[in-house]
């Protein structure tokens, strides 16, 4: 869900619902997700090619989700993500050539 609430969940077994369907489930302000909660950090304005150039993405107080990063650029780049302590992560990468790349950070 996208908003906090309460929502049912009806669940089915050769079309009729399963005993107790459908189930009442509360989503607070814990289960959802806020990206504006993911500060990121190190080379996001600049890097160097062939260089490794780091970035710490700190998801400790953004709530419940899934972290993805890429970048698209004028040449490939290695990406590699490590975790460095409770949800914070430390991404490296290389462009292996100079140019204007965009790097992608979606929780």
């Amino acid at each position: 869900p996208r908003t906090k609430g309460e929502y049912k969940i009806n669940v089915y077994r050769s079309e009729k619902h399963i005993n107790h369907s459908p189930f009442r489930v509360t989503v607070g302000d814990k289960e959802m997700g806020h990206a504006a909660g993911c500060p990121v950090a190190g080379a996001i304005d600049k890097a160097t090619a062939n260089k490794p150039n780091e970035i710490i993405i700190d998801t400790s107080k953004a709530g419940y989700g899934g972290l993805s990063v890429a970048i698209e650029g004028p040449h490939r780049s290695d990406i590699e993500c490590y975790s460095a302590s409770d949800r914070k992560f430390n991404i490296h990468y290389s462009p292996h050539e100079p140019g204007i790349y965009i790097l992608n950070v979606r929780f």
